[in-house]
This record gives C-alpha cells, structure tokens and sequence, in this order.
C-alpha cells in the first residue's frame, strides 16, 4: 500500500500545473456563463427567470478540458511513471485517484460559483425563478459520487484505448464530441424551456 500512496503523492506533484490549468479554464468558463446570463436577461427583458450558466459553464469548460488533457497525457505519464520503475498497477491506481481529485476541484469550483450566481441574480433580478440550479443538483451526495468517480474512469479508460488504437480511435474520440456538441444544449434548453418533454427527461436522469 506504501507504494501506492507514494506513486500517488509523486504523480499530484508533477502535475500541479495541471491543477492550475483546469482551475483557470473552469473560472474563465464561469466568468463567459455569467456574462451570458446577464446578455440574455437584458434581451429578454422579462426578468422572470434564469439559469446557473456561470456554473454550469464553470464545469462543462473544466470537465472538458480535464477529459480531453487526461485521455492525451495518459500515455505521456504512464512512460514517466514506467521510466521511474512504476509498476501498471500503481500507476493506474496513481492516475485514477489524481483525476478523481482534480474532478473534485472543479466540482466545487462550480457550486461555488452557483452560489455567487444565487446572491448576483437574486440582487440583481429580485423575484426572478431559478430554471437550472446546478450547484444545488451538485450538493446530492449521488451525483457528487457520479460525476466524482464517473469522469475520471472515462477518461482513463478513453486513454487507455487511445494508447492500444492510437489515431483509430482518436475518430471515436471525435464522434462522441460532436454528439455532445450538438445534442447537450438542446437538452438544457428542453429541461429550461420544456421540463416535461422527453429529452428533458433524458437530461435530467
């Protein structure tokens, strides 16, 4: 066990520049939600109701830029930690934990900054409804364990095979963008615009 938690502790030192990089990404994904909010509500003009994007974006921009870095720098950290007479279990087990810790990071970097957007809009557009709380859908301990657990085994499992195929399944890679390009906003605008539809459904499970 020893040398699991040193593999580990050896791995999160050499990637402390990643944990600066996601962390910046994320805030500047939650800095464009939150302007976006403040675009829509002036051109709308209703007031009536908003959207945690700062948050949501703060994530999104952030899981996206942990996944595609962690499926790329796999094969790169597996040579490393072979180089540095690691065994593959160790390695994996190293890997897997250092991701789910930078997951956690960006986590609560998003319900913070859904608090922040709860105090900004309620002071700024009072009586206005929240449509999309997702610092709120973040606090069940379900989907905090999902997302947590979740991204990391992915995006391992994505470099893993990307390592096997090389550039054949850099094209799965790109398929699987592409439909979460085209199909995940038009399910938060199903569960913000048409909670009961289907694909609003689909979102929300």
């Amino acid at each position: 066990m020893k040398e699991y938690i040193r593999t580990l502790k050896e791995l999160l030192r050499v990637s402390k520049d990643e944990f600066v990089l996601y962390g910046v990404v994320s805030l500047i994904g939650a800095i464009i939600g939150m302007v976006m909010v403040f675009v829509i509500m002036a051109v709308d003009g209703t007031g009536e109701d908003y959207g945690e994007l700062g948050s949501l974006f703060a994530l999104m921009i952030g899981a996206i830029a942990l996944v595609f870095g962690g499926i790329y720098g796999t094969q790169a950290d597996f040579n490393m930690a072979i180089s540095m007479g690691k065994t593959r279990k160790h390695f994996a087990f190293a890997k897997y934990f250092a991701l789910v810790i930078e997951t956690l990071m960006l986590m609560m970097i998003a319900i913070l900054v859904g608090w922040v957007e709860s105090v900004l809009y309620t002071a700024v557009y009072p009586g206005a409804i929240n449509e999309l709380h997702i610092s709120a859908w973040l606090e069940y301990p379900l989907a905090l364990a999902s997302v947590a657990l979740g991204i990391p085994a992915l995006t391992m499992l994505f470099g893993t095979l990307l390592m096997i195929f090389g550039q054949k399944f850099f094209w799965v890679i790109w398929a699987l963008w592409m439909f979460g390009c085209m199909g995940f906003p038009r399910i938060i605008h199903a569960i913000t615009e048409n909670p009961e539809s289907g694909i609003a459904r689909f979102g929300k499970a």
